[in-house]
């Protein structure tokens, strides 16, 4: 990007995704102003024009390279070869930056000559970036904020982020005039974005920018009400980097819309119109994978896939699905069968309405990115998902009632689990036939990153509804959920229901009377376990490989029947009982083995 002083810090939250996700605005300080004088030419009825010191606004300048560090704080520089105008009253004169190396303060100069009359005006004005068609009438300044914008990863484009500056003095201390969207993209197939706002405000195009009480003010001549945005180098869009897209300060009252197209057609689109959007000036709204908000329509890379769905689906007789059109059916699993030879693509598949389950192998091999289950569905059979690869994104609804074994199998590599209501999920059947349906597909093959997401918000700490009385097997595995709270209500966990998690700090409650085989299996940031005076029984390896665990406490008078190795590995730490039970443990089974590690409850 070229260059101007910007300094980038957290500042106010504005929502712009209906996801109920917060945007973090990105905001510019002020910086004070320095002071330098003209110098003119003794004896000379033509004054060269002298040199030009340009800052920015903001304690801590920053100018058009953006380098952030890792707290977050961008700052921007000045570039060797920087260009502004300086109007000298009515007369744009070009300067080009005289720095050797990025800073936060340049010097300018120019070959320019102004003539004597118009260097004794005490207007002095200075425009980034340069534009020969710029035009100053001595109290406002004419420019153009480009339609048509290029990507570049972590910072601004050359010649974008516009700034103004005024001054008597040749020491211009430049203020940001723009402000717009900051984000990141999960998707790698991306070729361009637009922005434009829902009732079609004036976004870019030529503007005349004034000063009022000491600061940028934008009248808009010929707006533009789209902007387009395409990756500088390379064809599509780099997934995980923060991109810019710079806008006209003001208000998009009915939201905006952000239109992506891959480079296989598809085109995906995220409409935002929750409440109206203010574009600040120097601030951006930042959102991260905003991607993930968009509904794709659909393309299919198979012709015979595309035959039976339109055979079955297509509700208005024209012979092609440009969405899917919903139709009362009740099961998929026929149609689109895993075979061979079929591959095709869906991506934010809205699926039918009425579905209630999801037949083996429905949608195996595919390449969706993400997923939204319909609120009819009951059942996703075994292998239903098998394969799927490329998902990251999947939205369970409160009515699923069974998810069976391997459902998930081989798939969604990097995924996010949504749901939307706890009570249910905790409610589900995970599978009929034994085995881990979501370990295996969700979160263990993805080496515990998946990321589990309620309502929107992802879940770190977990607590379980007061309304569930038992939590089934595998039913949190392997997520990064951090800190769990279990009301008494909770009678037993499931086997491998927390296994493999994140998990530090767990809250029992009296009530919990069991604990399941491998329920807390590899939890390695546990720190410690206070178990109730109410637990009967522990299963096979409930705690095994709890690395990091200082204490464990169980404060059962009588011994919980356990079985082996349900303490297996866990850092050799003291185990604590109640006073008058330590030998009643010491002597029980499957609690002897662990007879030099009990110790009386202090």
């Amino acid at each position: 990007m070229n260059t101007r002083n910007i300094f980038i810090i957290a500042a106010a939250l504005l929502l712009i995704a209906a996801s109920c996700q917060s945007v973090l605005e990105e905001q510019v300080q002020e910086e004070p102003k320095v002071t330098d004088e003209i110098v003119e030419d003794d004896g000379d009825t033509k004054i060269q024009a002298p040199d030009i010191t340009a800052a920015q606004e903001g304690d801590n300048p920053s100018k058009s390279v953006l380098e952030v560090d890792g707290d977050g704080v961008g700052t921007i520089y000045w570039t060797p070869a920087d260009e502004i105008n300086v109007f000298y009253g009515t007369t744009s004169t070009h300067y080009v930056s005289q720095n050797t190396v990025n800073a936060t303060t340049a010097v300018f100069s120019t070959t320019d000559i102004i003539g004597s009359t118009e260097s004794a005006s005490e207007s002095i004005w200075g425009l980034y970036p340069y534009n020969p068609s710029a035009t100053c009438t001595g109290s406002a300044v004419t420019t153009t904020l480009p339609a048509t914008q290029y990507g570049v990863p972590g910072t601004f484009d050359d010649d974008l982020f516009i700034t103004l500056a005024h001054n008597t003095s040749t020491a211009l201390t430049f203020y940001n005039v723009c402000g717009g969207i900051k984000f990141s993209l999960s998707r790698d197939d991306i070729t361009e974005i637009t922005f434009r706002g829902n009732n079609d405000e004036d976004i870019a195009g030529d503007m005349s920018i004034s000063f009022v009480e000491g600061l940028p003010a934008v009248s808009v001549i010929s707006g533009a009400k789209t902007i387009t945005l395409t990756p500088k180098t390379g064809t599509t869009f780099v997934p995980g980097e923060n991109y810019y897209i710079i806008l006209l300060p003001g208000t998009l009252s009915a939201g905006f819309t952000m239109t992506f197209h891959t480079n296989d057609g598809l085109i995906g689109s995220f409409n935002y119109t929750t409440t109206p959007v203010t574009i600040k000036r120097s601030v951006f709204s930042k959102k991260a994978d905003i991607d993930l908000y968009a509904t794709y329509l659909i393309s299919f890379k198979d012709s015979w896939v595309k035959s039976q769905l339109v055979s079955a689906f297509d509700t208005d007789g024209d012979g092609e699905l440009s969405t899917i059109e919903a139709k009362a059916v009740t099961s998929i699993g026929t149609i689109l069968r895993y075979q061979d030879t079929i591959e095709y693509t869906f991506d934010e598949f809205q699926f039918f309405t009425g579905v209630t389950s999801l037949g083996e192998y429905a949608f195996g091999r595919n390449t969706m990115i993400s997923i939204v289950l319909p609120s009819s569905l009951q059942r996703i059979e075994r292998h239903a998902f098998n394969n799927s690869k490329r998902a990251i994104k999947i939205t369970i609804p409160p009515s699923l009632k069974v998810i069976e074994y391997d459902a998930f199998s081989n798939s969604f590599d990097g995924c996010r689990v949504y749901i939307t209501d706890l009570q249910a999920w905790c409610n589900i059947s995970f599978g009929s036939s034994g085995g881990n349906p979501l370990s295996a597909g969700l979160y263990n093959n993805i080496n515990n990153k998946g990321k589990l997401y309620l309502n929107g918000e992802l879940v770190q700490t977990l607590t379980i509804p007061e309304s569930v009385s038992s939590i089934p097997s595998n039913s949190f595995t392997g997520s990064t959920i951090q800190e769990l709270v279990l009301h008494g209500a909770v009678v037993s966990i499931g086997d491998g229901a927390f296994g493999s998690t994140s998990l530090q700090s767990i809250s029992f409650q009296e009530g919990i009377l069991s604990i399941g085989s491998q329920a807390f299996s590899s939890c390695t940031s546990l720190h410690s376990i206070d178990l109730p005076a109410t637990l009967t029984s522990i299963g096979l390896m409930a705690f095994y490989n709890c690395s990091s665990l200082s204490s464990i406490t169980v404060r059962a008078i009588t011994p919980p029947s356990g079985e082996s190795m349900m303490f297996e590995s866990t850092n050799n730490c003291p185990i604590y009982v109640p006073a008058g039970s330590v030998d009643a443990y010491k002597t029980a089974s499957s609690w002897s083995s662990y007879a030099d590690r009990i110790q009386a409850i202090p």
